[in-house]
């Protein structure tokens, strides 16, 4: 099984659209720290919430609102950054999200 769960913060408010087939998804963006001190390191994480819980819950998902997600982890997509190195993008399909809090919101 694979479900892995990472606790960061929201590097930008979500976004939301709907797919042609009509499918809601919302997506958003998770910076999850690991290591302590001069050994720190970031993680980024492409996250998808699909249908209407991510809809009802777009208005909440605000830049620097500290989350925990849980979901299936996407295999990891290779591209070419603006500086011509190659990067590699890892994504999550959400399946719990838990709103911890701190800064940003919207009520």
């Amino acid at each position: 099984m694979n479900i892995c769960t990472f606790t960061g913060r929201l590097v930008a408010d979500a976004e939301s659209r709907t797919t042609p087939s009509g499918t809601e998804l919302v997506r958003f963006r998770v910076a999850s720290d690991i290591g302590w001190g001069d050994r720190r390191q970031t993680h980024w994480l492409d996250c998808v919430l699909f249908g209407s819980r991510g809809k009802a819950l777009l208005q909440h998902l605000a830049k620097g609102l500290q989350v925990t997600v849980s979901g299936e982890l996407e295999p990891p997509r290779q591209y070419q950054g603006r500086d011509g190195e190659p990067r590699i993008a890892q994504g999550l399909v959400v399946r719990d999200i838990d709103l911890q809090g701190g800064a940003g919101g919207r009520g």
